[in-house]
């Protein structure tokens, strides 16, 4: 890189440039900083970020946005301009079934989880599910437990975190508690209705 340093103006748009070559698999605020020299200056790099988010967002002659999803920064299009878009995804959006949605909650509030731990939540078995959940990129292994038969554990990823745009797991609903009261009233109605 050229010794001279540079302006604000030029690193964002060198921000803007690694973004876009970057693609879908976007970057870290640590990998940013990396390749702008500034790896301790993470605080300046993501003030940096904010100016170029500022800036597209307000460029109405833009139709670039950067979001931040899960732990990386991506360069995508602005949301307001989403319909004009889709004629030219590839492919629909993935359309997961109950189940599988049932399955990514469990794993996402529970990670890292065994698929036995799962399949206990769900009362029913998992292998079809977790192998699909897996071939779509939204879990992963994250390891093996010291359980007997050393079972993997499951954790959400990135792939995950865009589908659903979630920056942080902290944004996932609230579970409701349920008193053990309530969850006895719960299974005498269902058992009842058999």
């Amino acid at each position: 890189m050229n010794e001279k340093k540079l302006s604000d103006q030029e690193l964002t748009a060198i921000i803007q440039g690694l973004l876009f070559i970057a693609g879908t698999e976007g970057l870290s605020l640590e990998a940013l900083a990396t390749y702008l020299n500034l790896a301790k200056k993470k605080t300046k790099v993501e003030a940096l970020i904010s100016q170029l988010q500022d800036k597209l967002e307000a460029d109405e002659g833009s139709g670039l946005s950067v979001i931040k999803l899960g732990d990386l920064y991506k360069l995508t299009t602005k949301i307001k301009h989403h319909q004009f878009y889709q004629v030219l995804q590839e492919q629909p959006i993935t359309r997961l079934s109950q189940a599988a949605l049932e399955t990514l909650a469990i794993i996402a509030y529970n990670q890292p989880v065994t698929k036995t731990k799962i399949e206990e939540i769900r009362g029913v078995n998992c292998d079809g599910i977790v192998s699909k959940l897996k071939s779509l990129n939204f879990i992963s292994e994250a390891g093996r437990t010291e359980l007997p038969g050393r079972p993997f554990l499951y954790v959400i990823t990135n792939e995950f975190m865009d589908h659903f745009q979630l920056e942080s797991l902290a944004q996932l609903p609230e579970l409701p508690n349920f008193s053990f009261e309530e969850e006895q009233e719960i299974y005498n109605y269902s058992d009842e209705n058999k």
